[in-house]
């Protein structure tokens, strides 16, 4: 397994070698009625918008679209497979992308399929398959174009169960490179699985877990399960830790995956 070495990060973008909504909630000053006003009601302040919502979906959405593909290859057998992919890091020159091993296994045989990527309107770019770990679900991918928009981890505590998340693709409802996400609540947090009850999104393998702030907190897996998993009487969707990259397919900088 190949290991490429991260080294620094700022600004948003790592350099390695070898090689975020707030909500700014203003305040609300509830007018009174005016002295000896009789029959006037105050108004109720507005209410926050419900976390799945299709207008926080689609503002959540709008804010991280730009790191996340959608994935194009061949599996084994020759079938057309699909999946998505985020970028983690940057330079002037590369992305670095991380997507699931399962989409992109039949690279990791010789002759190996192209895989490409690509966003909304834009066009198929060919992507090459650097590092994987078929235990963790995870492989990178350089995307020889940079300075490109990335996600990182949440600075805040780690992730709970009860925690509002959202699954994000890089392909659309009709499978196109448009983007889609939905939400759910965690059912399972712990440093090597993260559980929740969203429903799928289309070719979401591979794609980034994110909190309400946009920060990722795993990647989306179809076909990984931590040993210490218990089973669950309700369907759920898997998503992989952001941490175990740095231990499966990336050295971070202090052993952290980079926060905001």
């Amino acid at each position: 397994m190949v290991v490429v070495v991260l080294v620094a990060f700022a600004l948003g973008a790592f350099l390695w070698t070898s090689s975020y909504v707030h909500s700014d909630v203003a305040s609300i000053e509830q007018s009174t009625p005016a002295a000896g006003a009789a029959g006037q009601v105050p108004k109720k302040p507005p209410q926050p918008a419900s976390p799945s919502s299709a207008g926080v979906l689609s503002a959540l959405l709008a804010q991280v679209r730009g790191a996340v593909w959608a994935v194009h290859t061949l599996d084994t057998n020759g079938d057309p497979a699909t999946g998505s992919a985020f970028a983690v890091a940057t330079t002037g020159s590369e992305t670095l992308l991380l997507t699931s091993y399962s989409v992109v296994a039949a690279a990791t045989y010789q002759p190996a399929p192209a895989i490409s990527v690509a966003q909304g309107s834009g066009a198929d770019q060919t992507v090459t398959l650097r590092s994987w770990d078929s235990g963790h679900d995870m492989a990178l991918l350089v995307l020889a174009e940079g300075n490109q928009p990335v996600l990182h981890a949440s600075g805040a505590s780690a992730a709970r169960v009860g925690q509002q998340v959202y699954l994000v693709s890089g392909s659309d409802a009709t499978g196109g490179p448009g983007g889609s996400i939905t939400t759910g609540k965690l059912s399972e947090a712990s440093a090597t699985l993260l559980e929740d009850d969203a429903r799928p999104v289309v070719a979401g393998a591979g794609g980034p877990l994110i909190d309400a702030s946009g920060s990722v907190l795993g990647l989306d897996s179809s076909a990984y399960s931590s040993p210490a998993a218990s089973p669950s009487p309700v369907q759920t969707s898997t998503a992989v830790p952001i941490q175990e990259a740095c231990a499966d397919v990336l050295v971070c900088l202090g052993g952290s995956f980079p926060s905001t």
